[in-house]
């Protein structure tokens, strides 16, 4: 043999030995890879199954029991005083101020009231052309309610 074909032969099992050790580096890094991710998703789940506390000895507190034929008082039919509802459509700027002037000097007025009965929001009421107001305030809310207080039928 002469000293080119010992170079060649050496330079092409090298050469196969550094393919194979590339593809042994590539296989390597994706097992480990590969391992890593399964690794990390053991323990996710492992995280998971133990985090959940089955112990027997934790219970949630009941609540104390009551007695279940406790007479319970029925609030009366006619608890609040009738209130009628006006519109007033305005037709100038002046006539709006005037109202809404007249309006909070009214005792237990409550921008609140207003903002209920004309489903608006206060400054947007007090824009608006027409205006849905109570005779009377009352302080609790439920007055205004379209639902009576207490419907007999539903007792049963």
């Amino acid at each position: 043999m002469e000293f080119d074909d010992i170079i060649k032969s050496v330079w092409m099992k090298w050469k196969r030995e550094i393919q194979f050790f590339k593809t042994f580096l590539n296989m390597n890094f994706f097992c480990l890879q590969h391992k890593f991710m399964i690794s990390i998703g053991i323990i996710a789940f492992s995280l998971l199954l133990f985090s959940c506390n089955n112990n027997e000895n934790t219970k949630i507190p009941e609540p104390a029991p009551t007695q279940i034929n406790k007479p319970e008082k029925k609030p009366e039919l006619d608890s609040f005083i009738t209130i009628k509802y006006h519109i007033i459509k305005f037709t100038s700027n002046s006539e709006r101020k005037a109202f809404f002037a007249d309006i909070a000097k009214k005792p237990n007025f409550n921008p609140g009231t207003m903002k209920l009965l004309n489903r608006k929001e206060w400054y947007l009421i007090q824009n608006s052309n027409t205006v849905i107001y109570p005779d009377t305030f009352i302080t609790d809310l439920r007055a205004y309610s379209f639902f009576p207080v207490y419907y007999s039928e539903a007792a049963n």
